[in-house]
């Protein structure tokens, strides 16, 4: 069973109307927030005191984009059944003002902002060359943030951007192309072209193993996989190195981290 569904089961949190894409994909947007991994995110749901204040405050702060309003929602207490800021039963241990402010701009919202993941949600072009040299514009989701957007998709053929990174855009008769990074979020992007399909469960596997997300061409046999920041490169780039030695497949780094360029 997934992370997903197992926290879904547990807290009963992500009981609100909405499809399970939609909730992930707000998740996502939280977790990216918070510089966790989903798995962090909903660790820390389950046991609300984990929250540290400086996390708290990018919660309150994202009430701006309205993302996490159903998070919120469903966690804070009915006014009159306030904890302390060591609350307990449901309570994210913050102040009770601060909660009744929050609520307040729920309940003031909540209809503005009933389907909040497709209100901000947008698709990005960005530019890279095929084998030919020819230009050309991979589709990516995002999320927009201000005057900006969230990458929700891993690449597959882009390079020099990852989940999460920040982008500024051109907007060009609607079509928003890349233009530059604003804020990096420290992944890495490897990007794999497998030669047997037989193979195809052997790369899950093992990505699997190591908590990385990817997305798949399986027309092309093509995989994108994403390296989080706390996830230790050098064993992946070591299997990576093995399989193209074997032949088995093809790999390209296309996009590294500031840290892994440090090292």
């Amino acid at each position: 069973m997934s992370t997903f569904k197992e926290f879904e089961k547990k807290s009963g949190l992500l009981e609100r109307n909405g499809n399970e894409e939609k909730i992930r994909c707000a998740d996502s947007e939280m977790a990216a927030k918070l510089g966790l991994t989903l798995e962090e995110l909903y660790r820390k749901i389950e046991n609300p005191n984990q929250f540290t204040e400086e996390e708290q405050e990018k919660i309150f702060e994202a009430m701006d984009i309205d993302v996490v309003g159903y998070l919120l929602e469903s966690k804070i207490p009915e006014k009159g059944n306030l904890k302390s800021s060591e609350g307990t039963d449901g309570s994210m241990g913050f102040k009770d003002n601060r909660l009744n402010e929050i609520r307040d701009q729920i309940d003031e919202r909540w209809d503005e902002v009933a389907d909040p993941v497709e209100r901000f949600r947008a698709t990005v072009v960005l530019p890279y060359r095929d084998d030919e040299g020819a230009l050309k514009g991979e589709l990516i989701q995002a999320i927009k943030e201000g005057e900006y957007y969230r990458l929700q998709d891993i690449p597959l053929y882009a390079s020099k951007v990852a989940l999460y990174d920040l982008l500024e855009v051109v907007d060009r008769e609607g079509v928003l192309y890349y233009k530059k990074i604003m804020e990096s979020w420290d992944r890495h992007v490897i990007q794999m072209m497998i030669f047997n399909e037989a193979d195809m469960e052997i790369v899950e596997a093992f990505l699997n193993k190591f908590g990385c997300s990817w997305r798949w061409n399986k027309e092309e046999l093509l995989i994108a996989f994403d390296v989080a920041k706390h996830v230790s490169y050098e064993p992946i780039k070591e299997w990576l190195d093995s399989g193209e030695g074997e032949k088995r497949w093809g790999y390209r780094e296309a996009c590294l981290s500031k840290r892994e360029n440090t090292n």
